[in-house]
């Protein structure tokens, strides 16, 4: 496995007066990890499995064999997994001193990204329970199986999952020093997360009863970005 932080920053400052201090932050970092999976587990050809595998980094990888009770054979059905979250970070602040007020503003922006390949069941996932003989490995012998799982769809160790979102912030502070032994601390703060996009509008929405004019043919219920009432 593997995971790795890096990180930049920038900071300013500027004095334009006695009274008035400004600073200004640009930041980024960035976190990745990679968990990898036991996928050397077998070849599906040389087992007899006929039906193709949705994996085309590993193709002929053997699928999952879950027996209840008992160990499973196979690959993990989930994996490799990677992520890689990138922010990108502004925050500006202004401090004005000025008789018995001390007063702070600034506001603040970050563009939040999460970059996810998770593939599930690529090579399939057989479940035997032994509802059929009474026991799952007599199941398995038997090729009677309670269901086979299978995923598909893209897999891109670049960007499976291309997730963006962004922060806003303000704020404003008063320190009003009414006497030697008493101070008012008076503020108002913002802020504002927007919802997560996917660059290629992958991002699905579940309506009970509606049908997609984006993709016609697929099942009740699911809407896409484009779709009437789904912004992009």
């Amino acid at each position: 496995n593997y995971q790795r932080a890096q990180s930049l920053l920038v900071h300013w400052t500027h004095t334009f007066s006695p009274r008035l201090v400004t600073e200004l932050h640009i930041n980024y970092l960035r976190n990745t990890v990679l968990e990898i999976v036991n996928l050397n587990t077998g070849s599906r050809s040389q087992l007899g499995f006929t039906f193709p595998s949705q994996d085309p980094v590993e193709p002929d990888q053997m699928p999952a064999i879950v027996l209840t009770d008992f160990s499973g054979m196979g690959p993990d059905d989930q994996g490799p997994y990677a992520r890689a979250n990138n922010t990108y970070s502004l925050n500006y602040n202004a401090y004005y001193n000025r008789d018995k007020h001390l007063m702070k503003f600034g506001f603040a922006y970050q563009k939040i990204g999460a970059h996810i390949v998770l593939p599930v069941d690529l090579a399939g996932d057989f479940t035997f329970l032994g509802i059929f003989a009474g026991n799952p490995v007599a199941d398995m012998l038997l090729g009677m199986p309670l269901d086979l799982v299978q995923g598909g769809g893209e897999r891109s160790l670049a960007r499976d999952r291309d997730l963006w979102g962004n922060y806003y912030a303000g704020f404003f502070q008063d320190e009003y020093k009414v006497r030697k032994n008493f101070t008012l601390n008076l503020g108002l703060r913002y802020e504002l997360f927007t919802a997560y996009k996917d660059s290629k509008n992958r991002m699905v929405k579940l309506v009970p009863g509606a049908q997609s004019t984006v993709f016609p043919d697929a099942p009740k219920n699911f809407l896409w970005p484009g779709d009437p009432g789904i912004p992009d």
